[in-house]
């Protein structure tokens, strides 16, 4: 068995993983990435990538089967799944070599096996053909970076019911899918088998859909995926039972009233969320693990053993490939000294010293709000989009907040192409004007939020959105009139 000393070890190839170790190497650092199947995670595997490849199509038939409001006359258009399912998988395999290209560019040393910890600063790896131990790692510091899982418990463990990770075996189209959670991953699946001509039924224990977010964007989300014409949706009730028999899925259910109802399905998905994977072993290092299972780490990912770090779905934080990603450069500054920590940036806190109201959180508003500060974007169509606070938080925690809307039938540009539905909606400290929150819903808005992103990272205020100029006619100007709105100045709506 063949040993390996490095200054940083890394479990786990997928956003945040990957991208600290190309940090690392970057700033000189020996470097040793361990993965145990593929590069990229889940995200590039079975996450963000191949949803948004799928998706593609769905997007492009949905315009199709709308052209008509803008003079397009399309017949007999349809979505052919088996060659959908080629272009997610030259796409996923284009996404993973470009990320094998990216380590072998800065010569990192990339191992593929299952990594286990030996002690605080040695892993074990072991081949996960011949399940041999390969090699042994003795690292300063390591960085753990295993990710999630789907959740999946009885009575919806069965092997049929699919899950995010393998309804990509899925060979052909069912006629019916249920779908038991309405949350991100739920809807997205939703709206693409809908538009692919799949009778969809929705299953939510919660009052709403996407529960996360603000009830006027659930609702926007609801009209949005009920047009679809194929979806049924039911909130507010409980799966109590699904039963596999003879290709059929029978599912049992109680409504908010108290009833019964019974329904039948060719497939079935299973979108409840997703829980911690930690290494074999994980429990010789003495790191302190929460209740729910996550690795509890502080602002600078560090756990309760200083050479030992951890990012991504393992710290429970927000399960995003973007805030791993963003994990993993926080914990490589803390480790090479240079205390660039972005959650630690006086800029991120301003609001709270200078705001009554928010000084009133009864939260650690330090550790909390970073993660507020990160975007949240889901692929439906309508597209949803957030960052910041939302009203429900302003009302939850007492904070004294403007509001300010402006719908997307008031912009140029949407009426234009034809693209009217949805909202932006933005929220601001009433004391200094400055923006704590927004949520988009409508075309384009999980690339509109950048803006957003950037006035509550960067506390920027409603008057800085108005002195910068915004080219016409675009989806941007909309942003400015809602934040405008916030403060009664609105001008075009």
């Amino acid at each position: 068995m063949n040993t390996i000393a490095c200054e940083i070890a890394i479990i786990g190839g997928g956003p945040g993983g990957y991208v600290a170790a190309i940090m690392a190497a970057k700033e000189g650092k020996k470097v040793v990435l361990i993965e145990k199947k593929f590069l990229g995670g889940t995200c590039t595997n079975v996450g963000c990538i191949p949803t948004k490849a799928m998706l593609a199509s769905a997007n492009i038939q949905h315009e199709v089967e709308n052209g008509k409001r803008v003079g397009l006359n399309v017949e007999n258009a349809k979505i052919d799944f088996s060659d959908v399912m080629k272009h997610v998988s030259r796409t996923v395999q284009t996404s993973r070599k470009g990320i094998e290209l990216l380590l072998k560019k800065d010569n990192l040393t990339t191992i593929f096996g299952e990594a286990r910890f030996f002690d605080e600063h040695t892993i074990v790896i072991k081949d996960t053909s011949s399940l041999e131990d390969i090699y042994t790692i003795n690292a300063e510091n390591i960085i753990i970076a295993t990710g999630s899982v789907p959740v999946k418990f009885p009575p919806f463990d069965k092997p049929e019911i699919l899950t995010s990770d393998d309804i990509w075996d899925l060979d052909k189209l069912p006629a019916s899918l249920g779908i038991i959670g309405g949350g991100v991953i739920g809807c997205e699946f939703s709206t693409f088998f809908s538009l692919a001509g799949v009778k969809v039924h929705i299953f939510e224990m919660m009052p709403t859909l996407i529960p996360t977010e603000d009830e006027d964007v659930a609702k926007e989300l609801l009209d949005g995926l009920k047009r679809s014409g194929n979806i049924t949706i039911s909130t507010g009730i409980k799966v109590k039972d699904v039963n596999f028999r003879d290709s059929v899925f029978t599912v049992r259910c109680e409504t908010k009233d108290g009833k019964d109802e019974q329904y039948n399905f060719d497939a079935m998905l299973l979108s409840i969320g997703r829980r911690p994977v930690l290494p074999e072993g994980v429990e010789k290092t003495g790191i302190k693990i929460t209740e729910k299972g996550f690795v509890d780490v502080d602002e600078k990912m560090r756990t309760s053993k200083p050479c030992i770090y951890a990012i991504g779905d393992i710290t429970g934080k927000l399960m995003l490939a973007h805030t791993a990603s963003k994990q993993g450069e926080i914990a490589v500054s803390d480790i090479i000294g240079k205390g660039v920590s972005p959650a630690n940036e006086s800029r991120l806190y301003e609001h709270k010293q200078g705001s009554e109201h928010m000084n009133k959180r009864k939260i650690d508003f330090k550790r909390e709000y970073f993660y507020k500060s990160i975007p949240s974007v889901i692929f439906t169509i309508p597209e949803i989009a957030s960052v910041g606070l939302k009203e429900k938080d302003c009302i939850n925690f007492h904070i004294n907040y403007l509001k300010g809307v402006c719908p997307i039938i008031s912009n140029g540009k949407a009426r234009a192409t034809g693209q009217t539905k949805g909202f932006v909606k933005v929220l601001v400290e009433p004391e200094n004007h400055t923006i704590i929150g927004a949520s988009i819903v409508g075309t384009h808005a999980t690339d509109m939020i950048m803006e957003a992103s950037l006035a509550v990272f960067h506390s920027l205020t409603v008057e800085d959105i108005f002195d910068t100029v915004h080219p016409h006619p675009t989806l941007t100007e909309a942003f400015v009139e809602a934040a405008l709105a916030s403060i009664g100045k609105a001008i075009h709506i």
